[in-house]
């Protein structure tokens, strides 16, 4: 089963050069309302009312994207278990949860982590804090 989702992995999350992947996201975000639903769905996400990532939650600020989806694309990247809730819940159907994997899969490689499989285990970048 664990060689399955593997082989699937990497069939759907296909590696990508990393000067393509600024471009890439801001393609598949273009669409993106700002109403912070994959927020709010996202059962690993777990700042709650101190969130930094909604300090940039704001299409005004003249970024080609909002900032939002960068600082959370960073914060989820040793965390996120592709569970699909954020894709569920975008109401401009944005494939979230892809492009979340896209850029944690490589990360949780280079960590050897994968989150999920061990409840008493902390997620690799749990204790770091945006002051």
């Amino acid at each position: 089963m664990v060689k399955m989702g593997e082989t699937t992995q990497e069939k759907v999350f296909t590696q990508m050069p990393d000067e393509e992947r600024l471009p890439y996201y801001r393609e598949a975000l273009a669409d993106c309302i700002d109403c912070g639903g994959c927020k709010l769905a996202c059962p690993v996400c777990s700042c709650g009312d101190d969130a930094k990532c909604t300090l940039f939650h704001n299409l005004g600020d003249n970024y080609k994207m909002s900032m939002f989806h960068l600082v959370r694309l960073l914060h989820l990247s040793d965390s996120c278990i592709g569970c699909g809730q954020c894709t569920d819940v975008c109401p401009v159907d944005i494939p979230i949860t892809r492009i979340q994997m896209s850029f944690s899969i490589p990360v949780q490689t280079r960590l050897n982590y994968k989150p999920g499989m061990n409840a008493d285990e902390k997620p690799p970048f749990f204790e770091v804090m945006i002051q």
